[in-house]
């Protein structure tokens, strides 16, 4: 008899804990998993990431989720979603391979439990992502701001505003900030407007460049930095807008004359790489060892009337095809090899952008559209990967939608990938990760985490330029904008 009251005790106690942990003892089950916002089922995550939130769109009025890893098992409760505290987050992300999620939902006085999930935990993220964030009115580019994003955390800070250096009617534009080496003790920013230049600060020393001279058709727009000697490499571009009243594709930017050129940080002097004048040269990028320039060329001759040329290159901007080329490179002495065309995209119908080169050098990564250099207004962007090795190339389809995916950056460690896209509502950017497998492979994407699982339904900028860093940033916006005010611009010379 003892013994019976011994069991019973036990199972009263184990009902009791069950009861406390407030997970649901009965529910009926849906057959289904939940759907939810964002996607986190099957996706691999890195395992110092941010919490990462849910919100259940089954119109329950509570949800019990249990996300378990091992022994390890953490129970949240929300009205429409799971919101993981940060600590109890790292309990578990510390025992995890693989994380098991379950769903209860409670509406019309009844729980349910949905089929559970999972998802995979990998190697560790750069703790650092930088971008810039744009309004969606075109004009308003004085609300442009540039972002660092602690990935460890929902932790996030400006770290240049536009709106500092506004005069009156005088406003600017930024673009390209840019770093050595995923450091930031060497970084770049490009500002345009009445207070025009190239900044470059390498540790605390900085200047206001404009490398626009007799040699020159612009100052350096796209840039590549060297990772091993002093060198920045640029694309110079003279780029416009275009809006369609009727095509899908709502915006335009045509490049009608572009070079190649490097500017020389010891020198403090800049030459021209690649001038073809007929060609369009866009988009630099070093490979790891210093040794080969990426770029990407459009053969594209015009033999009209100068003040014709833009409205040509308009008119033909569907004819506009970039194909991916690289230069051979000896850093010591600063020669050149002969530009060789690495993908034939234009003979496919094709258009390259953006190639970027994963830390060991063996894969490219870069987006491909059907014409035109600007793939984040083409609906038909999708992301390649090229493997150097043996020169094959594919559609990456594990991570492209049917929406644009765009400007992507490779983590230090090749581990992850950062990307744009507009996979959730067609017309803003977001920023996705996805984990590389080490073989050319990637895992499901997951989006950046938000506290608020629901933000991107609201949040009227898109995300643009995301790159990783393994430090913060060493200025507050105020900083910036005070060096950016009161440094001189100087103007630099060509190499003699």
């Amino acid at each position: 008899m003892k013994a019976i009251y011994r069991v019973i005790s036990i199972l009263t106690v184990l009902g009791v804990l069950a009861a406390c942990s407030g997970v649901p003892q009965k529910a009926e089950p849906t057959g289904r998993t939940p759907a939810m916002t964002p996607d986190c089922a099957a996706v691999t995550v890195p395992s110092n990431i941010a919490p990462l939130t849910i919100a259940y769109d089954e119109g329950g009025r509570r949800y019990v989720t249990v996300f378990t890893a091992g022994d390890v098992k953490l129970v949240v409760k929300g009205k429409d979603r799971a919101v993981p505290s940060a600590k109890d987050w790292r309990k578990l992300m510390s025992a995890a391979r693989r994380v098991e999620v379950e769903t209860y939902m409670r509406k019309d006085g009844s729980w349910s439990r949905f089929e559970p999930f999972s998802f995979d935990v990998a190697g560790p993220i750069d703790r650092y992502l930088s971008y810039r964030l744009i309004p969606p009115n075109f004009e308003n580019f004085e609300h442009l701001s540039l972002m660092i994003r602690d990935l460890t955390s929902y932790g996030e800070r400006e770290f240049y505003d536009n709106e500092l250096l506004r005069s009156g009617n005088q406003v600017q534009c930024m673009n390209c900030h840019h770093f050595r080496n995923y450091g930031t003790d060497e970084m770049q920013i490009h500002v345009r407007q009445y207070l025009g230049g190239t900044m470059i600060l390498r540790n605390g020393e900085v200047r206001k460049v404009n490398m626009k001279n007799d040699s020159t058709i612009s100052s350096g727009v796209y840039p590549a930095w060297h990772p091993t000697h002093n060198y920045i490499a640029y694309s110079t571009n003279f780029t416009y807008q275009e809006f369609h009243s009727l095509d899908r594709n709502l915006l335009e930017v045509i490049d009608d004359n572009s070079q190649l050129i490097l500017y020389d940080l010891d020198k403090d002097e800049v030459s021209l790489v690649y001038d073809d004048p007929d060609a369009l040269e866009c988009f630099p990028a070093w490979s790891p060892d210093g040794r080969r320039l990426y770029f990407t060329s459009a053969y594209m001759p015009y033999e009209g009337e100068p003040e014709r040329k833009t409205s040509y290159f308009y008119e033909h901007y569907k004819d506009i095809r970039y194909d991916l080329c690289y230069m051979d490179f000896d850093p010591d002495s600063r020669t050149w090899g002969e530009p060789v065309k690495l993908i034939d995209a234009a003979g496919m119908g094709k258009s390259i952008s953006l190639p970027r080169v994963s830390p060991d050098g063996r894969y490219l990564m870069f987006a491909m559209a059907e014409y035109g250099v600007f793939h984040i207004w083409h609906e038909d962007s999708d992301l390649y990967l090229l493997d150097l090795a043996d020169g094959s190339w594919r559609a990456i389809d594990e991570i492209n939608s049917e929406w644009p995916e765009s400007y992507h950056s490779w983590s230090s460690t090749g581990e992850w990938v950062a990307f744009t896209s507009r996979r959730d509502d067609a017309h803003y950017t977001r920023v996705y990760f996805a984990h590389h497998n080490g073989d050319g492979t990637f895992g499901k994407p997951f989006a950046l985490p938000m506290k608020n699982p629901r933000w991107s339904t609201f949040f009227m900028f898109s995300f643009n330029v995301p790159e990783f860093t393994v430090q913060d940033i060493p200025y507050t916006a105020r900083e910036l904008a005070n060096l950016v005010r009161d440094t001189e611009t100087k103007t630099i010379q060509p190499a003699k």
